[in-house]
C-alpha cells in the first residue's frame, strides 16, 4: 500500500477528477485552497499579487498496482502543463485504522 499526496493548481482540478474517474478512485481526502511555493513553480498564495490562485492537495491510499497507474497518468498530464506541474509524494503505508 502507498499513501500519495498530490498537490496541484486548482485550475487542474477537472483533469485530476477525470483521472480519478477513469481509475475508479472514489475515496480520498481533499484540502482546497492550500497555499504553497515549490522551487519549480510560481508563488501560489491565494489572492496575492505575485501569484494569484491556490492549490489543492489530495491524500489517497492505493495498492501498489493502482498507485503505479495513477503516477503514470499524472506524468502524462504533467507533459501538457507548462507552469506549476502537479506534484505527487508517494509514501509507504503500513496500516489504515478505522473506528
Amino acid at each position: 500500500m502507498k499513501m500519495i499526496f498530490i498537490s496541484y493548481k486548482q485550475s487542474d482540478d477537472d483533469e485530476i477528477k477525470q483521472i480519478f474517474k477513469n481509475l475508479e478512485i472514489k475515496s480520498y481526502t481533499k484540502w482546497p485552497d492550500v497555499l504553497d511555493k515549490f522551487d519549480t513553480s510560481k508563488l501560489q498564495l491565494g489572492a496575492d499579487i505575485i501569484g494569484p490562485g491556490s492549490n489543492s492537495v489530495i491524500m489517497i491510499s492505493l495498492d501498489d498496482e493502482k498507485n503505479a497507474v495513477l503516477i503514470a497518468k499524472i506524468k502524462e498530464l504533467n507533459e501538457t502543463i507548462k507552469i506549476g506541474k502537479i506534484k505527487a509524494f508517494v509514501l509507504p503505508l503500513e496500516e489504515i485504522l478505522e473506528t
